[in-house]
């Protein structure tokens, strides 16, 4: 797709579509009503009690402090908290039988709810006692609170339990998860360049997916598995079909005396997956260098510097020893973007710092 309609489409999502949930939003009222089953009956949150509206506003019944609600065609469901921890609860009429399932006791924050073919999908701090899983299959043990993925089957009684995650979102039948290292699909990862407290903003056509940081959108069409384009508010990052990723260096050395000085002439040789694709200037270390080059978009590529310095002694250049050469690393090339990547030496190891190359 190209840039341009890829804007439009942007666009057109921020002026029409409202957000999948409200980032920090207190009242977690969550809706997924495609038509009106329920034509007179409208449910609300508020201040842990859930209210109905039909000629006028009247509460549910519930004992309890309602924690988020989520509403379908023909079904309310919802957490609450109790003396014994949280339960899970649904009705289809609110005068007929409510039932409730225990959680546990170790959730502390709601954040999100999902609820499909009675099944509930929570995203929620917890404190973890047992040895949940990871994205990844393994298991690991930790006692501090954090952001985990509960699917809990009432008709089963099966909990599930995914940490290692920041957000989620049901796609039809697909669980879409959110992490570190991506966005985790039936049989795929797609990276992306999102830097901050991550979450999925919304949903587009059922296959563009809008991750934000509340500063920054990056939009990933998960049909194509492609990370397709990032924006911020108001103002749209360079792009150039030349070349995608800057490196940058630059020596910041503390001198030992006045007396020493740091007038070393240096270029970098640059290596792609193991193929030389250019070089830097050659400048002053101290004044920096830098180099364009064009990498395979919707990949990962191993990129290798080799510091080069100038021995006047021998009058030519010479490759520094390895305990002075930058680590190589390996960088994810998204679409209609540039990626900048700086490497600051300070006379004994590299830092590094990665990001989206703005004007």
């Amino acid at each position: 797709m190209k840039p341009d309609k890829i804007i439009i489409l942007i666009f057109l999502s921020v002026v029409v579509f409202s957000p999948l949930m409200l980032h920090g939003e207190k009242l977690k009222t969550f809706s997924d009503i495609s038509h009106a089953a329920m034509p007179q009956e409208k449910y609300s949150l508020k201040n842990g009690r859930i209210y109905m509206e039909e000629k006028f506003f009247h509460e549910i019944p519930i004992e309890g402090d309602i924690l988020g609600i989520y509403s379908t065609d023909t079904s309310l469901y919802f957490i609450k908290e109790t003396d014994d921890g949280w339960l899970a609860g649904s009705f289809t009429n609110p005068e007929e039988n409510i039932s409730g399932y225990k959680l546990g006791q170790e959730f502390q924050v709601l954040h999100k709810l999902i609820c499909r073919d009675n099944i509930f999908y929570l995203l929620a701090d917890i404190i973890n006692e047992s040895n949940p899983l990871n994205i990844d299959g393994s298991a690991e043990l930790s006692a501090k609170t954090e952001k985990v993925i509960v699917r809990f089957d009432p008709d089963k009684n099966e909990k599930k339990i995914i940490r290692g995650v920041d957000d989620f979102v049901l796609i039809g039948e697909e669980l879409i998860l959110l992490s570190d290292s991506g966005l985790h699909g039936n049989g795929f990862i797609i990276p992306f360049t999102l830097k901050g407290n991550r979450y999925i903003d919304r949903i587009i056509d059922g296959r563009f997916v809008f991750l934000s940081n509340g500063d920054e959108f990056e939009v990933i069409d998960i049909v194509s598995q492609r990370n397709i384009y990032a924006y911020r508010d108001g103002k749209a990052f360079p792009f150039n079909p030349d070349y995608n990723i800057i490196l940058e260096f630059n020596d910041n050395v503390e001198l030992k005396d006045e007396v020493s000085t740091n007038e070393n002439m240096i270029y970098y040789r640059i290596n792609v997956n193991g193929v030389e694709t250019g070089r830097t200037e050659t400048a002053l270390s101290e004044t920096g260098s830098s180099s364009m080059i064009k990498a395979e978009t919707g990949r990962y590529c191993l990129i290798k510097a080799e510091r080069w310095e100038l021995d006047k002694i021998k009058g030519r250049y010479v490759r520094v020893n390895n305990i002075y050469q930058p680590e190589a690393i390996k960088l994810f090339v998204p679409e209609n973007r540039i990626i900048k990547i700086s490497f600051v030496f300070d006379g004994e190891k590299y830092i590094m710092n990665q990001s989206v190359f703005e004007n």
